[in-house]
């Protein structure tokens, strides 16, 4: 706990708009294992100890070096550093180096090992892996996947709900229009139309202006009218929403011409008819976000009385912002490297794994959970409902056939364990991160599970309806705690 105190205390000085990146094995023994790079140091290498495998490059190829180069985020660089004591050299884009600063598409190779650097939102190798489609269709598909079938959803119109407005343009006019572009690489848009009363943004099917992109929340913001103020409300919970590039923690007066930009994906571009532009440029933009010292309060105290106070509220912080119940599914690829033995072709094993995280993350989705920031061909998730995890997890199985059958470009079939574990957990949903023995009792219960079976623990049957099919198993020996395993599927 104390380790991780500092690390947010170090972390609160930083950028907020920091943001990882992850690296894709393209060739070698851990061809398709995908790592995230998000903290100030990682270690690439064949032998890691114990403080370097937390959030390292573990390659099993022989021809990386036991400790062959570290990873590291200063001055807002990522910049991989090629360690003396490695026996094969350390190459960015075909040239051996002892530093390199790293971008999205740069290229890492060590042996037989070929690494591509992605942006921490999966920019990259876009011909490797299988999108979204768009609920209104910004472009055509690429034509080099034969499944893609994109959604057609046209827009809905806003609804109307007079309560909301307490004086502002008149009922049921049209007040302007957004230009959304929901893929960062396209300059493809599509014009949504904004009226009077209350616009809701979000993946939902209920929303007003609905987008596909996965990171955008059901119900991420809403524009309406508040006054004569026109007003983004922020929603979300776990994704973020940026109005010129500032985020928004409450709610932030709208300008013709402002950007909005959600979870870091969907850019919408505000154009006000001219009648509303005089009104909302008399405005002045704020947030309604909290500062660390509230106008005419006292100075903070210094010394050792000031440091203990600064540590007393940021422990206040951490569990108001970070504490939440709830339940942790790990979900483990059975026999993953086994499934890539004798594959020739690296791309199918990119785009059968790339595909097996979009499987995965959308039935996660779909039941109101998050997929945390995970390693290699095991993803761990995180769930408020502990009856929406176990659905999940259900779901995986129930649809794991039609995957195999549609979806998987390998010769062996995708198999799966689960393991659900239920508790109080410190948990960061913007980031992806968690810190927490529940986290790893999930893993734990995943080890007993049998090959596509799901094993829960005690508390996570404590907490589920009465009357669904688990049975009794046995027990973990060391942690002395019951498990039970699905039966069949979940309605």
């Amino acid at each position: 706990m104390k380790r991780w105190l500092r690390s947010r205390i170090k972390k609160t000085a930083e950028s907020e708009d920091r943001r990882g990146i992850e690296l894709l094995v393209l060739a070698g023994v851990d061809t398709g294992q995908k790592f995230t790079i998000d903290a100030d140091e990682v270690t690439i290498g064949r032998v890691l100890d114990d403080s370097e495998l937390t959030g390292g490059v573990l390659l099993r190829d022989a021809t990386v070096s036991a400790r062959q180069a570290l990873i590291r985020y200063e001055h807002g660089d990522y910049t991989v550093v090629h360690l003396q004591e490695a026996t094969n050299p350390t190459m960015v884009n075909g040239d051996a180096v002892d530093s390199a600063i790293l971008i999205p598409g740069s290229r890492i190779q060590i042996g037989r090992v070929v690494l591509d650097v992605r942006a921490n939102d999966g920019t990259g190798l876009a011909d490797f892996t299988q999108r979204y489609a768009p609920a209104v269709p910004l472009k055509q598909p690429d034509k080099t996947d034969s499944q893609f079938v994109p959604e057609i959803v046209e827009p809905p119109t806003a609804e109307i709900k007079l309560g909301d407005m307490l004086e502002g343009p008149r009922p049921d006019s049209e007040i302007g229009w957004v230009e959304v572009r929901e893929d960062p690489e396209s300059n493809d848009t599509v014009r949504h139309s904004l009226r009077t009363g209350r616009t809701v943004i979000g993946r939902s099917a209920g929303c007003d202006l609905r987008v596909a992109e996965l990171s955008v929340s059901r119900q991420h913001a809403e524009i309406t009218w508040e006054g004569q103020n026109l007003v983004l409300v922020h929603k979300s919970g776990t994704n973020i929403t940026m109005v010129n590039r500032q985020a928004v923690t409450d709610r932030m007066v709208l300008q013709d011409g402002d950007e909005i930009v959600l979870a870091g994906r969907v850019t919408m571009t505000l154009h006000l008819e001219a009648s509303h532009r005089k009104a909302a440029a008399k405005k002045t933009k704020k947030t309604t976000n909290v500062s660390s010292v509230a106008r005419g309060s006292s100075p903070e105290p210094s010394g050792l009385r000031g440091a203990m106070e600064q540590k007393a509220a940021l422990e206040r912080r951490i569990t108001e912002d970070f504490s939440v119940f709830g339940s942790f599914v790990d979900i483990d690829v059975v026999n993953s490297m086994g499934m890539k033995t004798n594959i020739k072709e690296p791309v199918r094993i990119i785009l059968s794994f790339e595909r097996f995280r979009t499987f995965i993350a959308g039935i996660v989705s779909e039941f109101e959970g998050h997929v945390l920031n995970s390693n290699g061909d095991e993803l761990m998730c995180f769930f408020e409902s502990s009856h929406n995890a176990v659905r999940a997890g259900s779901a995986v199985f129930a649809r794991l056939a039609d995957f195999n059958k549609n979806e998987n470009t390998l010769d062996s079939p995708f198999c799966f364990r689960i393991g659900v574990h239920t508790g109080q957990s410190l948990v960061d949903l913007k980031k992806g991160i968690a810190y927490s023995a529940t986290l790893d009792m999930a893993g734990h219960l995943q080890k007993v599970a049998p090959t596509n079976r799901m094993a829960i623990s005690e508390p996570t049957m404590a907490s589920l309806p009465a009357g669904l099919p688990f049975k009794h198993e046995g027990t973990l020996g060391r942690e002395a705690l019951a498990y039970y395993l699905l039966e069949g599927f979940l309605d």
